[in-house]
C-alpha cells in the first residue's frame, strides 16, 4: 500500500512513534481492568466459547465470569507474561514462575 511510498525512516520512525504511544496509554489509568470493563466482551461470549484469550493491552489478568475465562495476555515488553494451556486448564504466568490468580467477576 502507501507504506511503499514513503521512505523506509519515516515509515519506521512513525511505527515506533504509535508503539511508545499505545505502551504509554497502557500505563496510565485504564492499566486496571475492571469488572466493569471485562463485562463489555459479554457480546463475543456463547455457549460454543470458554475462553476468550487476547492481548495487545500490555495488561495481564484472567478472568471467569459465569462459565467464561477471559485472559488477556499482557506483554512481553515490561511484565513478560503468556498463557500457558497444560492438561485442559488455562493459566496466566510471567517468567519469573508467577501464576497470575484467576479472578471471579
Amino acid at each position: 500500500g502507501a507504506a511503499r511510498l514513503l521512505h523506509p525512516d519515516f515509515t519506521y520512525w512513525t511505527a515506533y512513534v504509535m508503539s511508545a504511544t499505545s505502551r504509554k496509554f497502557g500505563e496510565s489509568s485504564h492499566k486496571k481492568i475492571t469488572p466493569a470493563r471485562s463485562l463489555r466482551l459479554m457480546p463475543l461470549l456463547d455457549e460454543s466459547v470458554d475462553i476468550l484469550l487476547f492481548g495487545h493491552l500490555h495488561m495481564a489478568f484472567h478472568q471467569l465470569h459465569k462459565q467464561w475465562e477471559l485472559l488477556c495476555l499482557g506483554d512481553w515488553i515490561d511484565i513478560f507474561s503468556y498463557g500457558e494451556l497444560r492438561d485442559g486448564v488455562m493459566r496466566l504466568r510471567n517468567m519469573d514462575g508467577r501464576e497470575y490468580e484467576r479472578e471471579e467477576i
